[in-house]
């Protein structure tokens, strides 16, 4: 019924019936993608519903258009958080951490003004107070 209600509102389709099965995977050795494979160690992947709709004859089904603006879909915002993910999975593999990341030169400078005396290190959790604030000498343990 929900297939039903679903093709009548979205693409106008008038259904006489519905027919669905599930259909079963094989069964195959091991979990894809194991560290380890182990022999004789069976594994059925997830099974698929299928389902075949009949149509009156008078009727023949076309695709629709794709839509030309994609703005109600927010396209643009998910292609920037698709790239701004690449990014991150490449800063998190093996691959990643061997690229420098850019801030060599930063740490860099800042390490030679420890050298000279130009600064002093402080550990940074003399900067919080108990509340957890910045601007304290006491640690976020003070009075504890």
């Amino acid at each position: 019924l929900d297939l039903k209600d679903y093709l009548y509102n979205v693409y106008s389709i008038q259904c006489l019936r519905i027919r669905s099965y599930v259909q079963q995977s094989r069964v195959r050795q091991d979990k894809p993608g194991a560290r380890l494979p182990k022999p004789r160690r069976w594994y059925r992947p997830r099974a698929t519903k299928r389902m075949t709709i009949e149509m009156p004859a008078t009727e023949p089904f076309v695709w629709p258009e794709a839509p030309t603006d994609l703005k109600p879909w927010d396209k643009e915002m998910h292609e920037k958080a698709k790239e701004e993910q690449k990014g991150e999975q490449k800063l998190m593999s093996d691959e990643g951490r061997r690229v420098p990341r850019g801030d060599g030169a930063k740490l860099r400078e800042q390490a030679e003004e420890l050298l000279r005396g130009k600064k002093v290190w402080r550990p940074g959790w003399m900067d919080w107070d108990v509340s957890g604030r910045a601007g304290s000498e006491l640690g976020p343990h003070a009075g504890v």
